[in-house]
C-alpha cells in the first residue's frame, strides 16, 4: 500500500521520498563544489554570462 511519501512530486513521476533522498545525496556535493576555489570561479563566470545575456536582450 502506498504511503503519503510515495505521492509523486509535481507530476514529474518522482516520489517525494526519492526526491528527498536525491537532495540529501547531491546537496553536500554541490555545496562543497560551490565553496571550493574552482566552484567560486565557475559561479562568477556563470553570473557574468547571465548578466551579459540579460543586457544583450535589453539592448536588442
Amino acid at each position: 500500500m502506498a504511503g503519503r511519501n510515495d505521492i509523486t512530486n509535481s507530476g514529474n513521476g518522482i516520489s517525494d521520498m526519492d526526491m528527498k533522498s536525491l537532495a540529501r545525496t547531491l546537496f553536500p556535493i554541490i555545496r562543497d563544489y560551490l565553496l571550493s576555489e574552482q566552484g567560486q570561479k565557475d559561479y562568477a563566470e556563470w553570473k557574468n554570462r547571465q548578466l551579459n545575456t540579460k543586457l544583450n536582450k535589453i539592448s536588442d
